[in-house]
């Protein structure tokens, strides 16, 4: 009867251990496959782009969003400082690599904005230097801003206008190896790209848009169709404005170069409404944009 009684005990306590081993090994595989770049999300519910936790209240939070040197801001022609390209040593520059397809591109709906992660394995990093630039910067991941409708949603603003779509991509200083890049703004580099609508849809921004809507969920990571990020965010080397500004959300640290190329991208009125649609924190998110904070004594430069 007492062997009995052990058998039954031994059974119970390896039932138990089965369960607790099974527990431990599904949240370690969860923390293994969560893509180190959704740490950026920690702040996830500590602010929105809503009446109560919207732009108007990060100052409150985040004292970073009380400085002098915030974006987005009015890029403005008349008063921008013109550089001619031809006088330049060395003038902004991409890599080869830019044009060529990564081995993965992931998607992933952080709840706030749609972010796109290349993933360069067994092969040379795209990177971008020259220009304004202090060094080599490699390309880290793109995310999209967007608004409630064609004519409002652009973080920057050219000549006082918006448009429909701004398409940020963030490059790190080459050897960075904090990719949490809100810890440490001042090695991050923001190239920004303007879309406006246009009768046609993009097919590149399709292969984005076909993973998304409602039924697409926040924090997953989605492989999607590998092309370019050259089709998404072209190549350029003159044309462009430069300034020194800071993340344009939370917790808004200063420090980041901004290159905002003004020559507008095409997207159609049908993609602009189903990006809208996607489902994000809480809810349906039809505005995910900063607006523009003041220059001050800032320069704006226009290397033409």
């Amino acid at each position: 009867m007492l062997d009995s009684y052990c058998l039954d005990f031994f059974y119970i306590f390896l039932g138990i251990f089965i369960l607790v081993y099974l527990a431990i090994f599904e949240y370690c595989t969860y923390v293994t496959n969560k893509p180190t770049y959704s740490r950026q999300a920690q702040t996830m519910g500590s602010y929105g782009y809503g009446e109560c936790d919207g732009p108007h209240s990060w100052k409150e939070k985040f004292p970073n969003a009380c400085g002098e040197n915030q974006s987005p801001v009015n890029l403005q022609s008349s008063c921008a400082i013109v550089v001619h390209v031809e006088t330049l040593l060395n003038p902004l520059e991409f890599s080869r690599d830019y044009r060529s397809p990564p081995s993965e591109l992931i998607l992933v709906n952080d709840g706030h904005t749609i972010n796109l992660y290349p993933e360069y394995k067994g092969c040379s990093i795209p990177k971008i230097c020259g220009g304004p630039l202090d060094g080599v910067y490699e390309l880290h991941c793109l995310n999209l801003r967007w608004g409630p409708n064609d004519e409002e949603g652009t973080e920057h603003m050219i000549n006082n206008k918006r448009f429909a779509l701004e398409l940020q991509v963030t490059f790190l200083r080459a050897g960075h190896r904090n990719k949490f890049i809100a810890a440490d703004a001042g090695d991050a580099i923001m190239v920004a790209y303007i879309y406006q609508t246009t009768p046609i849809a993009n097919p590149y921004l399709n292969i984005i848009l076909e993973q998304l809507g409602p039924a697409s969920e926040s924090f997953k990571r989605y492989e999607i169709e590998t092309i370019p990020v050259s089709l998404l965010a072209p190549c350029f080397s003159r044309g462009y404005f430069s300034y020194v500004g800071s993340l344009t959300h939370p917790p808004c640290i200063e420090g980041v170069r901004w290159i905002v190329h003004p020559e507008p991208l095409s997207i159609s009125c049908c993609q602009m409404k189903k990006l809208r649609k996607t489902h994000m924190l809480y809810c349906d998110l039809k505005n995910n944009t900063r607006p523009v904070q003041e220059l001050n004594s800032r320069e704006v430069i226009f290397y033409d």
